[in-house]
Parts: C-alpha cells; sequence; structure tokens
C-alpha cells in the first residue's frame, strides 16, 4: 500500500532473468542505482561539466556510506530514493545554468517516484519547492504542474487496482489502524540523525560532527567565490527545506528516512571549497572504510540461500496443508519472515498471508532462525494474531535453523 506498483513492474523482470533467486532484488538495484548516477552524469557532462568533479565525489560518498551498503543488501526492501534524487538534485544545478522545461519535468518525475516509492521522501519536495520559488518564482509552476502530473501516472495502476477492488487496500488500511508511531522531540529527532548519518558510536558524537559541519557549511557560505556559491546555496536551501519538514513531522526518524537528507548532505559537502570537501571527503572515507567495518560487509552469513532453501524443502515435502509463516531471528528483531515465506512458497508450501486472511489456514510455521523459541513463552505480534497453538511437528536443518510447525486449538 506504501509503495506504487512500479516497484514491483521495475523488479519483476530480474527475477525472470535470475530464475526466482533471492538475489535478484540486490541485481535490479545495482542496475538502477548505476543507470541514475549515469543518466546524472551524461547530464552533467553535456551542460555542466564543472560539476563533474562534484558529482564525481558524491558518487564516492554514496559506495561507502554504511547505512547505505546495509539498507540496500536487503533483499525484501531497497530503496530508490537517494539514486533518483542525485539525479533531481544535480537536475536542479544544471537548471541554474540553463532553464529547460524538459529537464524540470525530468526532475519533477525523479521526485515524485521517489516519494511514491517511500513516503519518507515528502520532506524533499518542500525542499525542492522552495527552491524552485525562490530561484524561479512563477516558473515554480511548472514543475508543480510536472510533479502532479508524473505523481499521478506513478499511481495510476493503485488508482486502477482500488476501483476494480473496491478499494481494498484503503479499506484494509483503515480497518486494521494506523501503526502506532513514537512522537519525537527535536532534539531526539537531530540525535538519530545524527547517529544515522554519520555512524556515529554514540549521540554525542553525531551532534558533534553534525554541530561542526554546519558551522563550516555556513562559513563556507561567506567565504565561497561565484560560481561555487550559487552551487552551494542552491544545495542548501534544499536541504534546510528537507530537514525542517521532517523535524516538524510527528514521526521519530528510522535508518531507511535519512535517504534524502543524505543526499543532500553529501551535496553540501561536495559543493564546499574543494580544499575543505576533499579533507571531509578524505576524512569520511577514513572513518567508514576502517578495516573492522569493511571486514563486517563480507562476513560470511549465519546461513547460506543454500541451507535456507534446503529446509523449505525439507519442510514442504511434508507439509501440504494450508500455513502461515513466521519468524523468529537470533539477529533482527522482525518476525514476518519475506525470505522463508518467499521460499517455502516456491518450494511447494501453501503459504496464506496472516496479515490479510487470518483465517485462511490453521497451522504456522515458526522458523527458528539462529534464535532460541519456548512455545507458550515466546511471544510476538503474528503469534497473538494465529492464536493459542499446539506443537504438531519440528524440522531441523543445516545453518542452525529450526522450523516448529504449530497449529490452532480448536
Amino acid at each position: 500500500f506504501n509503495k506504487s506498483a512500479w516497484y514491483f513492474y521495475l523488479l519483476y523482470p530480474f527475477y525472470i532473468l535470475f530464475k526466482q533467486s533471492l538475489f535478484s532484488t540486490t541485481y535490479a538495484m545495482l542496475f538502477y542505482a548505476l543507470t541514475c548516477f549515469l543518466l546524472t552524469f551524461i547530464l552533467i557532462r553535456k551542460y555542466a561539466r564543472e560539476l563533474t568533479t562534484p558529482f564525481l565525489l558524491f558518487f564516492f560518498l554514496s559506495a561507502i556510506h554504511p547505512i547505505l551498503i546495509t539498507q540496500q543488501r536487503f533483499v525484501w526492501n531497497p530503496s530508490f530514493v537517494l539514486p533518483t534524487l542525485t539525479l533531481a538534485l544535480f537536475g536542479v544545478l544544471v537548471l541554474v545554468r540553463t532553464w529547460k522545461p524538459l529537464l524540470v519535468w525530468i526532475i519533477a518525475a525523479s521526485i515524485s517516484f521517489a516519494i511514491s516509492m517511500s513516503y519518507s521522501t515528502v520532506p524533499a519536495l518542500i525542499g525542492f519547492f522552495l527552491a524552485f520559488i525562490v530561484l524561479w518564482k512563477k516558473r515554480a509552476l511548472l514543475f508543480v504542474t510536472a510533479f502532479v502530473t508524473t505523481l499521478l501516472f506513478w499511481n495510476i495502476p493503485t488508482m486502477f487496482f482500488e476501483l476494480r477492488h473496491n478499494f481494498l487496500l484503503t479499506h484494509i488500511a483503515l480497518s486494521r489502524g494506523a501503526m502506532p508511531q513514537t512522537r519525537a522531540d527535536i532534539p531526539a529527532k537531530l540525535r538519530a540523525y545524527g547517529v544515522y548519518l554519520f555512524s556515529a558510536d554514540t549521540a554525542q558524537t553525531a551532534s558533534t560532527i553534525m554541530s561542526m559541519l554546519i558551522l563550516t557549511v555556513l562559513i563556507a557560505r561567506m567565504t565561497t567565490p561565484h560560481p561555487w556559491k550559487k552551487n552551494l546555496k542552491v544545495v542548501t536551501l534544499i536541504c534546510i527545506g528537507s530537514l525542517t519538514a521532517t523535524l516538524a513531522s510527528p514521526f521519530d526518524i528510522q535508518p531507511h528516512y535519512i535517504f534524502p537528507i543524505l543526499t543532500f548532505l553529501f551535496g553540501c559537502i561536495v559543493f564546499l571549497p574543494q580544499p575543505i570537501a576533499g579533507i571531509l571527503v578524505v576524512s569520511a572515507a577514513l572513518y567508514w572504510l576502517q578495516p573492522q567495518q569493511v571486514l563486517g560487509y563480507t562476513k560470511p552469513a549465519l546461513r547460506t540461500v543454500k541451507q535456507i532453501e534446503q529446509c523449505a524443502q525439507k519442510v514442504c515435502t511434508q507439509e501440504k496443508q494450508p500455513m502461515f509463516v513466521s519468524e523468529q531471528a537470533g539477529f533482527h528483531v522482525f518476525h514476518t519472515g519475506p525470505e522463508y515465506r518467499y521460499v517455502f512458497k516456491k518450494y511447494g508450501c501453501s503459504v496464506q498471508s496472516l496479515e490479510t486472511s487470518p483465517a485462511s489456514a490453521s497451522h504456522m510455521a515458526v522458523v527458528v532462525d539462529n534464535s532460541t523459541y519456548e512455545h507458550g513463552k515466546t511471544a510476538y505480534n503474528e503469534l497473538t494474531i494465529f492464536g493459542p497453538s499446539n506443537v504438531q511437528n519440528a524440522y531441523t536443518c543445516e545453518g542452525n535453523i529450526q522450523v516448529i510447525m504449530v497449529q490452532k486449538k480448536n
């Protein structure tokens, strides 16, 4: 419900191409991210060659940031936000040099696409709209028109689905109620931003880094010669508008919410005077590419894809009844188990949706992934929805995986 159907249209060809591999999404995101960066590079080389060095520094920062690396390796929730906002950001900087209506449409389409992929991008729209008002005044109307039009385009499939199915998604969203949100105060949000943006160990360290960076940008704004001052002005304007809108919202800051601000932060860094930008980029590289951090990226997984698939095949050979699937893992706090739902269905299990059809099955496969499970004592939302149950069977698999089959009590 919170993503345009284009999200699935863009990923689906890669599942066909790579024969439903669990890594299909990773390959897809690599392709689309590189495509966005390549389009941005071509745009710069054609209309604003002086932006080439800042863009290459921007690309380097994007490639080494720990949160980006970690989040983009999640095969079930890839983010299109940073690549598309990168195209929009550098598109605006090109637009400052040469006004082209087609480029306005490209910028608007990039922003509306990012919003359609993640509603956490909405504050970025405020930043871009502020920049258009300040820089182009009446011409900003073209941006608004292009944004509304392209936003409708990206969401047409969802609209048709709703009309065809009597507003099913809307009904589900309203009947289930809103998920509880923690209302964080502004200092807490700033601390969270600092920790996620700079991957600092403590909120105090993050706050110190953020304060020093803000001070550096403000000094640079006053001392940077033309034309670089114009670049820095545009990027900081977008960043301030987006950050203000985020801090004013009633939601707390999650790791994947930082991508818009991270895009603009990188922009602020690379458009500082070159000596300062160089020092900051080198410092970031030394901090984010410490041996312990890099080794963590290549550390073997606790269980392999092959072991997950072998376990699913073992279970689905025996269990033919409709079932739900949930997960109790020792290395994350989520219990929906999307990878296990996918693989169990792939190997013949009749997997049902607990969230939308809680009465469609009387059995549940509880996957214990490098963790412990005590029936009747271990508790999480999916088990609560399922209701009281008895253990019917258990399977032990390689990779420290267990599957506990439970059945609802009559």
